[in-house]
C-alpha cells in the first residue's frame, strides 16, 4: 500500500492511544519523496514532524511499524529524555518494550524487502564530503559539509576551536546512508555509534583539511 496523510493521522491516534497513553500530541506529518529513509521525525521551529517515504509500496505490518519508530523519536523528543545517541539506550528500551507489550517488530534500522532494495540502488548516491567528529566526553558524530574547499576550511578553522570536540577526520564518500543528513557549516553534528559510522565509511577517500 502506498502511504497517505490520512493514513498516518488516523494511525498515529490509535497508536498514541494504544502505545503511548495519549501523552503526544498531534504533530505535522508529511510524505516525503526520499529513498534513503522509510521515516523521519525533525523538529521544525519548535514542531515535531514525522516523515514517512512515499517512494517504496510498503506492507500495512511494515508502515505501521515505520509510524511507531518515528513516534519512540518523537516520546523521547516531548519529554525531554536524554539519549546516548540517535538509536540510544532510551530509544532501544522503549522499543523493546513495544516490540515485547504489543506484538510489533519495530528495528533500530528498517529491514527493506528485496523489491524495496532494487528500487534504492544507486539512489541519492553522490558523492559527499564527510566530517567525523569525536567529542571530548568519547561520543562520536558526523556532519555532511558542502562540497566547496573554502567551506570545509572556514569550518576546519571553527571546529578546531571548539573546546568539547577532541579531533576530526574528513571523508568523500557517495554512500546514500549520509544523504540522511542534511549539509551545512554549522558545528551541530549528529551523534552515531562509532561501529555505524565506520561500516558506512567503508571505502571512503579521505582528505585532509
Amino acid at each position: 500500500m502506498k502511504v497517505t496523510l490520512e493514513f498516518l493521522r488516523n494511525e498515529f491516534a490509535r497508536f498514541n492511544g494504544e502505545i503511548f497513553g495519549s501523552r503526544l500530541p498531534e504533530p505535522d506529518f508529511s510524505i516525503s519523496d526520499t529513498k534513503s529513509a522509510l521515516g523521519q521525525f525533525v523538529v521544525r521551529a519548535g514542531r515535531g514532524e514525522i516523515r514517512v517515504t512515499g517512494r517504496f509500496e510498503m506492507e500495512r505490518r511494515q508502515l505501521e511499524d515505520v509510524l511507531i519508530h518515528e513516534m519512540i523519536h518523537y516520546f523521547i523528543y516531548w519529554n525531554g529524555m536524554v539519549d546516548t545517541s540517535v538509536h540510544g539506550a532510551a530509544f532501544k528500551g522503549l522499543m523493546i518494550a513495544i516490540n515485547a507489550a504489543h506484538g510489533r517488530d519495530i528495528r533500530v534500522s528498517a529491514r527493506l524487502t528485496d523489491a524495496q532494495r532494487t528500487q534504492a540502488v544507486g539512489y541519492n548516491r553522490r558523492e559527499r564530503v564527510i566530517c567525523v567528529v569525536w567529542l571530548a566526553d568519547g561520543r562520536t558524530g558526523v556532519k555532511v559539509l558542502p562540497n566547496a574547499d573554502e567551506r570545509i576550511r572556514e569550518f576546519r578553522r571553527k571546529i578546531s576551536k571548539a573546546a568539547n570536540v577532541a579531533s576530526v577526520e574528513f571523508y568523500r564518500h557517495d554512500n546514500p546512508f549520509f544523504g540522511r543528513f542534511p549539509t551545512s557549516t554549522s558545528l551541530r553534528c549528529h551523534i552515531l555509534q562509532e561501529s555505524e559510522i565506520r561500516s558506512n565509511l567503508q571505502g571512503a577517500r579521505v582528505l585532509k583539511y
